[in-house]
C-alpha cells in the first residue's frame, strides 16, 4: 500500500499557525481599540505555542509514514482544503489584516481563518492517530476556544 507522509501535514500545521499568528499580530498593530488589541495579541500568542507544539511533533516523527488505504486517500482533500484557505502564506494574510475597513471586518476574517484550522486539524488528526491524537485534541479545543473569544470580541463593538 502507498505510504501517505505524514511530515508533509504537520508542516502544512507549523505554516497554518503562521499564518494566524501573521494575521492577528498585524491586526493588532493596525486596530485602535484596545480590547481588540488585547484579544488578538492573546490569540497571537498561543497560535505561536501551537506552531511550537506542531514544529516539536515534527521534530518526534521522523520517518514515521502512516499507511493509506488507497493510493492518495486524502491527498487531493487535503490540497483542496489548504488551496481555498483565505490566506494561505503569511504575507498575505498580514496584508489582509492591515487593509481591512474596520475590526468587524478583521473579526470576521479570523472566524473563517480559525474554521478552517479546526476543518484542516481535525482531518489531520485522523492520519496522526495514536499518542498524537491527544495532542491534536487539545490544540482543537483551543481553536475552538479562539473562536468563542472572536465572536465574543465581534459581539463587544456591535
Amino acid at each position: 500500500m502507498p505510504l501517505f507522509d505524514i511530515r508533509e501535514l504537520i508542516k502544512m500545521a507549523v505554516k497554518d499557525e503562521e499564518t494566524g499568528i501573521a494575521f492577528y499580530e498585524a491586526l493588532a498593530e493596525n486596530t485602535q481599540q484596545s480590547d481588540v488589541k488585547h484579544g488578538v495579541s492573546a490569540i497571537a500568542e498561543e497560535e505561536k505555542q501551537h506552531r511550537d507544539r506542531f514544529q516539536r511533533m515534527l521534530d518526534d516523527t521522523g520517518d514515521w509514514k502512516p499507511v493509506e488505504e488507497y493510493a492518495g486517500q486524502y491527498e487531493d482533500y487535503v490540497s483542496a482544503l489548504l488551496e481555498n484557505r483565505a490566506f494561505p502564506e503569511p504575507e498575505k494574510a498580514a496584508e489582509q489584516a492591515r487593509s481591512v475597513s474596520s475590526d468587524s471586518e478583521a473579526i470576521d476574517i479570523a472566524i473563517g481563518l480559525e474554521k478552517d484550522t479546526l476543518l484542516f486539524q481535525q482531518e489531520m488528526k485522523s492520519f496522526v492517530g495514536g499518542e498524537y491524537s491527544d495532542f491534536v485534541d487539545e490544540i482543537i479545543d483551543e481553536e475552538r476556544k479562539h473562536l468563542r473569544d472572536l465572536t465574543s470580541l465581534k459581539s463587544s463593538l456591535s
